[in-house]
C-alpha cells in the first residue's frame, strides 16, 4: 500500500501540508536500526509555504546530539529539501530524529494525518519546547500535537 509507514509500522494514509504547531519548537521522532549505517544527508519534505528557518539532528536515547544542521532557511515550496550533515555512524539501536523550526505563522511542511496525540505518544514521539536551534542535549516531554512531519535520511550502510 501507499503512506507513511512508522518504524513500528504503524500507517498514516494520507499527508498534507500544514504550519508548523510552535515556533521554535522541536519534534523528537524515533526509528529503530537493525544494522548499522552511516547517515550522510537529513532531509523534510516541505509544505505548500516555506519561510523562517529550520533545524534537522539526531540524538540517541539519552537526548545527546549526534548531529545537526544548524539553522537554515526553510527553502523549496512543496519539495523534499535536503540537509547536508557531518557523516554520522549510527547503529544498531534507536535514535531519534528532531526538527525544529522558528515560525509558526507561514512555514509550513508535509504531516502524516490518522494520528491521535496518544497514537503519536504511544510511537515514541516527544516534542521540546524553545528548542531552536536544536540544542546539545533533548529534554524530551510529552507531545501535545499529533503532527508528525514527514522526514527522513539519506544512508550508506556499513
Amino acid at each position: 500500500g501507499s503512506g507513511i509507514v512508522s518504524s513500528v509500522g504503524t500507517s498514516f494514509n494520507s499527508t498534507v501540508s500544514a504550519i508548523w504547531p510552535v515556533a521554535n519548537r522541536a519534534i523528537y521522532i524515533p526509528f529503530v536500526l537493525s544494522h548499522s549505517i552511516t547517515a550522510l544527508r537529513m532531509l523534510v519534505s516541505n509544505g505548500t509555504a516555506v519561510a523562517g528557518n529550520v533545524d534537522v539532528g539526531l540524538y540517541d536515547v539519552a537526548g545527546t546530539r549526534l548531529v545537526s544542521s544548524g539553522s537554515t532557511a526553510q527553502a523549496g515550496v512543496s519539495a523534499i529539501q535536503y540537509f547536508d550533515i557531518t557523516d554520522t555512524l549510527l547503529g544498531p539501536g534507536t535514535f531519534y530524529f528532531a526538527l525544529a523550526g522558528d515560525d509558526d505563522v507561514t512555514a509550513t511542511f508535509i504531516r502524516g494525518l490518522g494520528g491521535t496525540i496518544s497514537r503519536c505518544i504511544a510511537l515514541g514521539l516527544a516534542q521540546q519546547a524553545t528548542a531552536f536551534p536544536l540544542p546539545a542535549t533533548a529534554t524530551f516531554a510529552t507531545l501535545t500535537n499529533d503532527y508528525i512531519p514527514v522526514v527522513g535520511l539519506t544512508t550508506r550502510t556499513v
